[in-house]
Parts: structure tokens; sequence; C-alpha cells
């Protein structure tokens, strides 16, 4: 006779490890909402069902295949083909696994439908790639191991030692090579890292779960065949069921074969060969694209070098040896190795991963340190870690690197820490330098605040205790005081720092945006970021701006929403919209004053567009009474001057605007009526610059100069005038940026002294 389905999930029901299994993934399930990021549908409760399933699906196989096992030992059992009985056994596992799965996904759309304003069905795609997969080779995998194995601890143990091997070759490419993202027949999928917000399913996913479900045919096949053991009444050839193993097996081995076409698997010498250029040095090896030019190549191979040379003075050590690898694009990163947004480095492989950004690239400095502050970490991963080096210690990690690298700009990262300490905004040092904190804060404040604090450290007590300290974690240790009284210590000596109101200003909109762990739709924001920014690039700026209104109606902390919005409504020739966004901004304690004076910056520029110039020198004059960057306030005086000219306002603010090389041929022909136009000068010569066209840049920039130019451009226009001449071989170059690196607030100074580090070996590389 034949055992139908309606007999056998009772069955199947009444086990024990079933009845445990289930009561845990329901618990799992009921509480998957309340945690962070999984609170909605979508990537995060997707991936978090998966692993509970992979366990339960296993559990539900196991026990259909024991308990089928058992009856086709009996005779009455025999009336029926096996495919049937295996189908069946089969289908009594998966049916609880899919009511659970359907269970989840409705708790947690109707939770997040009246609990937050975030979309219940934008991630729903997630659980059919994820979870439903997992599920169908867990509850196969452990029918196969059921019908095999004659005791159930014996069964256990063997589905337990399946997932270790799974989740072990998943793991070794990550161990061995350049990827960060990970693909596992069990566990799912890890895009890359949690600060990537846009998580979205590729086509090369699809194509790994496919291969999932064939394994799981595979697997079917093979217990057809296990079940073939007890003779059926009906049973024909096993041919079928042997022909459904061995395609499975040849789908399997061409997926293998692929790994690397397909974006499952990378290795160092598939991204070498995809990028296609390669330079070397004493301590680099440059890996760059092919079609790049070589000088640019060599400039960034001179930077890597020299500071490779410096961080190993900062550390104490022996910088050794970076393997550099300079991806096309941010998207091109998150292909090869699965990090779109981020750039890392793997300090046990010596590999640092970052996109192109010209030079000097803002970046590298940063990566290299965790190379080279690897010399004193803990293995496996040359870093410090607890419990036997395999937990990490996230917090002394990205803090160190931002202490070695300690990066210039408007605030130094003193600065910076004062600030969130003005704003109220200051994390729990002690507990960011654990193994867990860090990654509750957002990453500016954590970054800052432990950077700040290492770097102050090692300024005040010497490299030597900072090394001990790096390779064990332990402050006491280290430095004879516990890390309490070190960090009073250091918050004391930030009170005592400078911190004028502008300062605070500029910091405050990138230090108050919250972690992507306190964001209501962190996942569901950064689509409509995406979608908004590939519709402005399709030209389509009505939906962009649509986009971005609902992207600051979920994020309303989103400044930078809020200037897309602007962005976008001006594009789409909506001025006035512009300026309401502007003028609404100013009665609104939720705007920065900086994310305030760049809305005024571009309402300006709206109503420049329709020829109301007056109405846009007003939007300019709010603007520069609000705290500006320098570059922000560099273009501000470009565009008020401007703004009482009709003719220059008609050459500038569209360059200004939109910084295409075919305005600034309207400037040009200004400067043949204008020769002592200084700024007209510095914006061709800058120009120049960027071109890597720099005796022309020298030229132009030395008419601004001498035509005389505002105070906050004369400095960037020194700037690039040594830059130019340090790659023209010039030593008047290196002596121009050693005269800055004395002049103007330290986060300026910080800047000029590394280019003044590069200035020698540019003119070398050059001659």
């Amino acid at each position: 006779m034949s055992l139908t389905l309606r007999a056998r999930i009772p069955a199947l029901l009444s086990q024990r490890s079933v009845q445990i299994g289930l009561a845990i993934g329901a618990l799992v399930a009921a509480a998957a909402p309340f945690l962070p990021l999984a609170r909605i549908p979508g990537f995060e409760s997707a991936l978090l069902c998966t692993w509970v399933l992979a366990l339960l699906g296993g559990v539900l196989g196991l026990a259909a295949g024991r308990t089928e096992a058992a009856r086709a030992r009996e005779a009455r059992f025999r009336r029926t083909t096996s495919a049937r009985c295996v189908l069946g056994a089969w289908s009594s596992a998966l049916l609880p696994g899919l009511l659970l799965l359907g269970a989840w996904v409705g708790w947690t759309a109707l939770r997040a439908s009246w609990s937050s304003p975030c979309s219940p069905t934008l991630g729903l795609s997630w659980y059919l790639v994820l979870p439903l997969p997992t599920l169908a080779l867990a509850t196969a995998s452990g029918l196969v191991i059921g019908l095999l194995a004659p005791r159930a601890w014996h069964a256990g143990l063997a589905y337990a030692l399946l997932l270790v091997v799974s989740l072990a070759n998943t793991l070794t490419p990550l161990w061995r090579g350049p990827q960060i993202f990970a693909y596992d027949h069990f566990f799912g999928h890890l895009p890359g890292p949690i600060y990537d917000e846009l998580f979205r399913i590729e086509p090369r996913l699809w194509i790994f779960r496919l291969l999932t479900l064939a394994w799981t045919a595979g697997a079917l096949g093979l217990a057809v065949l296990l079940r073939r053991r007890w003779p059926t009444a009906r049973d024909g050839s096993a041919l079928p069921a042997l022909g459904l193993c061995v395609l499975a097996l040849l789908a399997v081995h061409w997926g293998r074969t692929h790994r690397t076409d397909l974006g499952l698997e990378q290795s160092t010498a598939s991204v070498e060969a995809r990028l296609g250029g390669l330079i070397e040095g004493e301590h680099c090896r440059l890996a760059y694209p092919r079609e790049m030019p070589e000088d640019e190549a060599r400039r960034l191979l001179l930077q890597c070098e020299r500071r490779m040379a410096e961080l190993g003075d900062f550390f104490g050590v022996d910088p050794g040896r970076a393997h550099v690898f300079l991806h096309r694009s941010a998207s091109e990163k998150a292909r090869l190795v699965g990090a779109a947004g981020t750039q890392f480095a793997k300090p046990w492989l010596g590999q640092v991963h970052v996109d192109r950004r010209g030079f000097p690239h803002p970046v590298l400095d940063h990566e290299l340190a965790h190379v080279v502050a690897g010399r004193l970490g803990r293995r496996p991963f040359a870093v410090p870690a607890r419990l036997l080096g395999l937990l990490p210690l996230p917090g002394l990690i990205e803090g160190a690197a931002v202490a070695a690298d300690w990066p210039g700009g408007s605030l130094t990262v003193h600065e910076e820490a004062r600030a969130l300490r003005a704003l109220g905004l200051a994390p729990d040092l002690p507990r960011i330098l654990g193994p867990a904190g860090f990654w509750s804060q957002p990453a500016a404040r954590a970054y800052t605040y432990a950077g700040s604090f290492l770097r102050w450290l090692v300024e005040t007590r010497g490299p030597g205790p900072f090394a001990s300290l790096y390779r064990d974690g332990d402050f006491e240790a280290a430095y004879g005081a516990p890390l309490r009284a070190l960090v009073r210590q250091w918050e004391a000596f930030l009170d005592r720092e400078p911190l004028s109101p502008e300062l605070l200003a500029m910091a405050e909109e990138r230090l108050r945006r919250p972690s992507i762990f306190g964001q209501a739709c962190a996942r569901e924001v950064a689509v409509l970021r995406n979608d908004a920014a590939a519709a402005r690039a399709a030209g389509d700026h009505r939906r962009a701006a649509e986009l971005y209104a609902r992207v600051v109606e979920l994020a309303p902390h989103d400044g930078g929403a809020l200037l897309g919005l602007a962005s976008a409504r001006l594009d789409a020739d909506d001025p006035e919209g512009v300026w309401e966004l502007a003028a609404l901004s100013d009665s609104s304690d939720d705007r920065s004053a900086w994310i305030r004076g760049q809305l005024w910056t571009l309402a300006g520029d709206a109503m420049a567009e329709v020829g109301d110039l007056e109405r846009a020198r007003q939007a300019y004059e709010r603007a520069a009474a609000l705290p500006q960057e320098p570059a922000s306030a560099r273009a501000l005086v470009a565009r008020l001057e401007a703004a009482g000219d009709p003719d220059l306002a008609r050459a500038v603010l569209p360059y200004l605007r939109r910084g295409r090389a075919a305005d600034l041929l309207a400037v040009r022909e200004i400067l043949d009526a204008r020769s002592d136009w200084a700024i007209g000068w510095y914006l061709v010569g800058r120009r120049h610059h960027q071109d890597d066209r720099h005796e022309d840049a020298v030229r132009d920039l030395r008419r601004a100069l001498d035509a005389g130019l505002p105070g906050v451009i004369e400095r960037e226009a020194r700037t690039l005038l040594g830059l130019s001449l340090a790659w023209l071989g010039d030593s008047r170059g290196c002596e121009t940026l050693e005269a800055l690196a004395e002049e103007g607030p330290e986060g300026a100074r910080l800047q000029a002294a590394k280019l003044t580090s590069l200035c020698r070996g540019l003119g070398a590389l050059e001659r």
C-alpha cells in the first residue's frame, strides 16, 4: 500500500526531535522582527531564516529518512515504487519547513506594516532565493543520511559534519583569496561588508541557487537508489534515478569549473588578470586597470611606497610588503571581491582593495595601515583578537588605522572627537574597543573616537606599549593603568582642545548620521538612493525627485537625501521647489548648519538658471553666512562674484553647477577680454591640473595668483601649483607645499604635510 502524505506528516510531527526543532524555529521566527535590520522583510531576515532552516530542514529530513527506512523493512509498505516513497518522505519533511517559512514571512511583513514606515514587500524576493533552496537541499540531504544511518545520533552527527564541510568549503576562498563575499548551499549568501547598505539579488546568486537545486535533485536521486535496497512490487529500472544523479553531478561540476567566470569565487590571480596592469616596488605590488596611464600607476605606487615606510616608523616595525588592488570602480570591486562602497584590507594576506579615486588616493593610507599593523597582530588574522585569535577587536583594528593614517582636512581627528563630546554624541569608548560594541555605533563616530584615543596614546606614551596592546588587546598590561582611567585622561585632553562654532557645525552633519543598525529602513533607503541616482543619470529628474522625497520621508536625518532632492528638482526645472526646500530647512532643528548652507547654494543655482540673479545673490549670501567646508567655500566665492555680473554668471555658474569641460569654453572667452580675472584663471588652471596638463596648469595658476585671489581660493591654487611644479620636476613645487604645511588650520597643515612627503618622489618620477 502507498503511505499518503496525510499519514506521513502526523507520524513525522510525533517525533521529539522534530517537535524540538519546530519549537526552536518558531521562537526564532517570533523574535526575528525585534532584531536590528531583521525587523522588516529583506536580506537580514531572510538570511536568519536560512540559517534556521538549514538546521531544521536537516532535522526534518533525518526524521523522514529514518522513518522511511523503518517502514521499508515491513512488507506491507512495499507495494509502491521507491521513487514515490522517496518523494512522499521528502514532501512530508518539506511541508512543515514551508509552513514555518510562510509564518516567518507573514509575521515579519505584518509587524513591519504596523510598526514602521518601511515597505513590507520590497524585500520578499530574498526569501525565494535564500531560505527556500536551502530548505529543499537540507531536507533532501537529511533524507539521504536518514536512509543510511541506523541510529539517530549517527544520523545527526553525519548531518552536522556535512554542514561543517560545506561551511569550510565556503570559507576557504575568503581565507586564502581576495573575496569577502560568500556563497554556501546550506547557509545562503553574504554579499559583502555590513557598511555596504545596498544589497541586491544579482544574476549570479540565482545561478548559484539553481546549482543548489541541482544538488537537491542529486540527493533525491541517491535517496531513490538507497530506497531500492528494500525491493518493492513496482520498482522498475534504476536508470532514471541514476540518470538524475549523473545530470545533477554534471551541473554541479559545470558550476564548480566555471565558478570564477560566474563570479562565485575569485583568487588573487583571477583578480589580477581582470585588472590587467601590474607594477612593483620595494614594499608594494600594485595591480591596476590595464587601460590606466602608466604615469598614474607609478604615482600611486610612489604613494604606497612612501606610506609603507612611514607606517613602519609609526608602528615601530618592518612594514613588509602590501599587495594593492586598484579596481576600476566601486561596481567592479563589488563584482570581483564583494565590496562596493567599502575599501578594505586583509592583513593576513597583506592585501588592500580600493577603487580608483585619483592621486593622492584618499583611502589608501588607511588600508595600508591595516597591513603594516598586521605585523603586530595575532594569528590567524594578524589583528588584535581574543579566544586564540578568533574573536577580533574591531575598535582596536580600525582605531589603529585611523591613528596611523591621521588624515587632515577641514578638521583633524582630535577636533572631530572633541565635536562628538560637544554634540553629546560621544560613544562609550571602552565598549567600542571590545569585541561587539564597535558595530553598534555609526562608523564616523566609532572610527573617529577610537582613532583619536589611540593616536593620543602613541603621542604621549610612544610606540612600544602600543605594540604590546595591539598584540594582546590588554590596556592595563600595556600601559599599567585600567582602560577607563586612560580614557578619562584622554577626554580631559580633548576638552582642552579649542573648537570654533564653525568647525563644530561642519562636523555635525557627518557625525549625527545613525549607524545602519539605528536606521529603520536602511536597505530600502539604499535601494531608493540607487534608483534615484539611476533616474538622474537617465535624465528622468522628476522620477529622481520622487524617489529622493521618499528617502527623506523614511530617513529625515539624512541630509544627503535632502540635497539629492534639491538637485533633482533643480534638474527638473523646479526652481521654486528648490527655494522652498532651502527656506524650510532654516526653520527645522533637524537640519545642520552645513546642510542649510548647501541647500541655499542650490537655491542660488536654481535662481541663476532662470536668470533671477538678484535672488541668486541673496541665496548665495545666506549660504556664505553658514559654515562651509573649504571646497564648498571656494565655489561659493566664485558664485557670489558671478552673481554680480551677468556676463560672468553666464560663463561661470553652469560650469560650477555641472563641471563639464564644454562649459569652461565660456570662461576662456571671457578671459580673452578680461585678462585680470583671477578666479577665471584659477578655474582654467585647476582644470588643466586635473587633466594632467601641468605646464598649462602652472602658467594659468600663476596668472590667477598674480591677479589676486580671495584667501579661501588662494591656498588651493598654491597647492595645485606646487603639485604641478613637482610633477614637472621643479623643486619650487616642494618648497610651495612645505610653506603651506606651516600655514593655516591644523587640518590643512596636515594635508599639506602629506603632500610634501610625496613631492620629491613625484619630481623624480616625472623626470
